[in-house]
């Protein structure tokens, strides 16, 4: 996790600064924590399981930055002004990603995530185009969990660990996980660090 904190750094500032948007401690360990116990199930070394863990963490701000865009129409002044840095933070996460997928050597997973990646705008579409309520917020957490399952199967070799058990582990862990990692609400980088060095120690 401490590898991700730079991520979260853009020249002097930092994501906190630069967007008006609430994160919780747990949005930043869930899926590090999710990848470390797939990767125990499957027996994939940790190293591996704790760059999955990273990389979709990555996809995870990205698509949380995202998803945050309110609806409104590019004539509207106000409309762009509210977009404009969502939308370049969201495109720097993704960036990101695709540079530590390749430091990582774990191209191999890029499939895994461009299908959560196509499958997610494809869901914020209809859910845009709709009037009724939607879960659509867990209903994208619930698919990047599988996403992880995936991509620690594609490590594990399809062979060695059972694709449906494994992406049921995904989701159990997620919805059990979840609620209790969420907690405190984190407004800098020195007190995400904090949070993290209190759990690891």
């Amino acid at each position: 996790m401490q590898n991700l904190i730079p991520a979260l750094r853009v020249k002097h500032v930092t994501i906190f600064d630069l967007l008006d948007q609430e994160f919780h401690y747990g949005e930043f360990v869930v899926f590090p924590k999710l990848a470390a116990y797939l990767g125990r199930i499957a027996a994939i070394p940790a190293k591996d399981a704790q760059e999955i863990g990273r990389i979709s963490e990555l996809v995870y701000l990205y698509a949380k930055i995202h998803s945050s865009v309110k609806e409104g129409t590019l004539e509207d002044e106000g409309f762009r002004s509210r977009v404009q840095m969502p939308v370049l933070l969201g495109d720097l996460f993704l960036g990101r990603f695709y540079r530590t997928l390749a430091e990582c050597e774990k191209e191999n997973c890029l499939p895994v995530y461009l299908d959560f990646m196509k499958e997610m705008n494809s869901r914020a579409v209809d859910y845009l185009k709709t009037d009724v309520d939607s879960d659509f917020g867990n209903e994208w957490l619930e698919l990047l969990a599988r996403k992880v399952a995936e991509a620690i199967l594609v490590l594990a070799g399809e062979n060695v660990c059972d694709s449906e058990n494994l992406q049921v582990a995904a989701e159990n862990y997620l919805r059990d996980q979840w609620p209790a990692l969420y907690g405190q609400r984190i407004s800098s980088v020195s007190e995400l660090e904090i949070a993290l060095q209190a759990e690891m120690f």
